[in-house]
């Protein structure tokens, strides 16, 4: 997986980091048909401060891989955490 910052695409963020789209809804950031900016870019045009929305994307892609970390760890065990 590529390395993800203000210089990848909106699209391509969105690609390699689904859960990113909440944060695009949320700023109104197009990530379907103008999606081809960098995110640097596509902050400037909105106003935005690039490096918070870096942040808050940060913090999305960190709590889900959180997730599905825990996920994992349970997977496949019961309520008293043992394998049956």
């Amino acid at each position: 997986m590529k390395n993800l910052d203000l210089n990848t695409t909106i699209d391509e963020w969105v690609s390699q980091r689904p859960q990113a789209s909440r944060v695009f809804d949320a700023l109104q950031l197009d990530y379907c048909s103008g999606g081809r900016d960098a995110l640097q870019q596509a902050c400037w045009d909105r106003q935005l401060v690039p490096q918070d929305v870096l942040a808050q994307l940060y913090e999305v892609v960190k709590a889900d891989d959180i997730m599905h970390s825990k996920r994992v760890q349970n997977d496949g065990r019961s309520s008293d955490g043992l394998r049956h």
